[in-house]
């Protein structure tokens, strides 16, 4: 890597710290978007809650963040309500030993279903139809279709976490320890070497609810720590720091939409569109702008694969809903270059 670039990768990572260490110690109140809401009024949990939804689960053997509980004594449970948005995980242990884990990152309102596949062993999105009618039943978290069988995360999960919180550690500390692992990467380490300490960062965020604005700069601070390892061309190790990003955030779209354009630039095509897809699963829980930058990347690597008739398609829904879209003007150029080059390489009968 030249120096100009690893100039970039340390004054990246350099703006991490300063931001996350500068974010607010407190915000103003505001009102909970949840009317069936018990965080405090004012509450940081009070203004951003979400809903997660645990199909087919075992809930005699289940943590959430670390918390377990005689879940099953409810009637027929199927989630958690007021759920703060940030890092989470659950574990659910089947009958025959295995446990099975999921770690995600959820936006502020936003509301996550995944389905227990036993056999699999591995918690896997629903089929699109089944998301969307128990997105529309779990509407309202607490006052509902589905409240008598959501549990109130605020008052059983967040209780204990509220009770045996340690002083020092959380987002400050994990930036850090990312931007360490990062330069530690861009040095040469392995990245399999590094992923366990940036899960580890990822854990310590538990419990601390973070603003859609902190996760989007968070996000894009690790974007463009990765973006400046590409700027010479070193696709291998972009495409490791977003992944140690992810080992934070896991299933972030906005850091899965970076990965994917990585994977894509340095020449893999079929593990971008991969990510795009899981990208594209959650895209609905950023803004306009962003979202129509993930449906441009998936354009994007449809040119790559030579899949130009649907790339073409895809574009047109982008600018039909989002006129002079700048991802959008860049991809079709590049639409037009790929279909002019595939002509070119015909050999003429």
């Amino acid at each position: 890597m030249t120096s100009v670039a690893l100039a970039l990768v340390a004054l990246a990572v350099l703006a991490l710290i300063v931001m996350v260490l500068r974010r607010p110690k407190s915000r103003p109140p505001a009102v909970s978007a949840d009317p069936a809401s018990t965080a405090p009024a004012g509450s940081s949990a009070a203004a951003r809650e979400g809903v997660v939804l645990f199909r087919d689960n075992d809930w005699e053997r289940f943590s959430f963040d670390g918390v377990g509980a005689e879940w099953a004594a409810r009637q027929s449970p199927r989630g958690f309500f007021g759920v703060p948005p940030g890092r989470h995980f659950a574990v659910t242990e089947l009958f025959d030993g295995r446990k099975v884990r999921i770690d995600f990152v959820l936006y502020p309102g936003e509301t996550l279903v995944r389905r227990l596949d036993r056999e699999a062993g591995e918690w896997v999105p629903d089929d699109p139809e089944t998301e969307l009618r128990y997105k529309e039943l779990a509407r309202g978290g607490g006052a509902g279709a589905m409240a008598s069988a959501l549990i109130d995360y605020f008052m059983t999960v967040g209780t204990l976490l509220r009770r045996t919180a340690k002083p020092g550690g959380g987002i400050g500390e994990a930036a850090q320890t990312f931007a360490a692992l990062a330069e530690r990467l861009v040095a040469g380490a392995p990245l399999e070497e590094l992923q366990p300490a940036a899960a580890e960062a990822g854990i310590r965020l538990v419990g601390q609810p973070l603003s859609g604005d902190e996760l989007t700069r968070l996000t894009g601070l690790i974007d463009a720590t990765a973006s400046a390892c590409a700027v010479g061309g070193n696709f291998r190790s972009a495409a490791g720091v977003a992944l140690l990003g992810l080992c934070m955030l896991p299933g972030d779209p906005q850091l899965l939409e970076a990965l994917a354009n990585f994977f894509c630039d340095g020449g893999q095509p079929d593990a971008a569109m991969e990510r795009i897809q899981e990208a594209l699963a959650r895209a609905d829980v950023v803004d306009g702008r962003k979202r129509e930058r993930i449906h441009a990347t998936r354009a994007e690597v449809l040119c790559h694969l030579g899949r130009f008739d649907e790339a073409s398609r895809a574009l047109d829904e982008i600018e039909g809903r989002a006129p002079g879209q700048p991802d959008a003007a860049r991809v079709r150029a590049l639409l037009s270059e790929k279909r002019q080059s595939a002509g070119r390489a015909v050999p003429k009968p």
